[in-house]
C-alpha cells in the first residue's frame, strides 16, 4: 500500500530519502533543506550515483574506475522519479513533482 506523499511534510528532522515503487518500477528521490542529496552520472555509462556526502559519491564513482559526466543536488521539496522502463535512457531524465515540506525552526 502507497504512503501519501503529504506525510513528507510530517517528517521531523533532517531527511534524504531514496526508495524504488515496485508498483510503477520507479526510483523516487526527495530530501528537505536540512540534507543535501548528490546526484552524479557516470561518464558513459547509464548509471547514477547519489549520497548525501558528495565525496562518498566521488568516492564510489572513483571505486568503479568511472568518471563524472554531470553533478546535480536535488532541490529540497522536489521529489525526482526515475523510471526504470526497458530503455536506460528513461532513468536519466527525471519527473519533477513539487512536495510540501515543513519549515525547518529556526534557531535563534
Amino acid at each position: 500500500r502507497r504512503v501519501p506523499l503529504c506525510i513528507l511534510g510530517e517528517l521531523p528532522g533532517a531527511f534524504a530519502l531514496v526508495w524504488h515503487d515496485t508498483e510503477d518500477n520507479a526510483v523516487r528521490m526527495v530530501r528537505n533543506s536540512e540534507r543535501p542529496l548528490h546526484i552524479m552520472k557516470i561518464k558513459g555509462k547509464n548509471t547514477l550515483v547519489y549520497a548525501s556526502e558528495k565525496d562518498m559519491a566521488l568516492w564510489a564513482i572513483a571505486r568503479a574506475k568511472g568518471e563524472v559526466e554531470s553533478h546535480t543536488v536535488l532541490p529540497a521539496g522536489e521529489l525526482w522519479r526515475f523510471d526504470l522502463g526497458s530503455t536506460g535512457e528513461k532513468m536519466i531524465k527525471p519527473y519533477i513533482q513539487h512536495v510540501n515540506l515543513r519549515t525547518p525552526p529556526t534557531k535563534g
